[in-house]
């Protein structure tokens, strides 16, 4: 394990490139730090943890456009694709609000998990 800031995480990348069959980046949830979108070109994959709550959704789908744009074959970039997924439910949040978010975030066959635990 390796820890620091997202401008090191790019050229710990760089330097590690074709050396691991996996790696997993933690980086923030947002796109106004320095270096994320230089390092999202290094990354193959993100997967994007979502909570079934409105507020962090619309915090998220900015984050969500940024990485739909990359994955879409942004020049210079390796990034193939990024899967959402449901980290944390609510109970309280309805099933209806769960559902349609999930088709609103990614297309279903994209997310990971298909509902929030709990939700049937």
């Amino acid at each position: 394990m390796v820890g620091g800031e997202v401008p090191e995480g790019l050229g710990l990348a760089q330097e590690m490139d074709g050396q691991f069959d996996l790696v997993f980046v933690d980086t923030p949830g947002t796109i106004n730090v320095p270096g994320l979108v230089a390092l999202w070109r290094q990354l193959d994959y993100v997967f994007m943890p979502l909570e079934a709550d409105g507020l962090s959704v619309e915090a998220n789908l900015p984050f969500a456009a940024a990485l739909a744009a990359f994955a879409r074959g942004q020049p210079g970039s390796r990034l193939k694709q990024y899967y959402p997924f449901w980290n944390n439910h609510i109970k309280s949040e309805r099933q209806e609000f769960c559902w349609a978010l999930r088709g609103a975030v990614r297309p279903a066959e994209h997310f990971l998990f298909n509902e929030p635990a709990g939700v049937q």
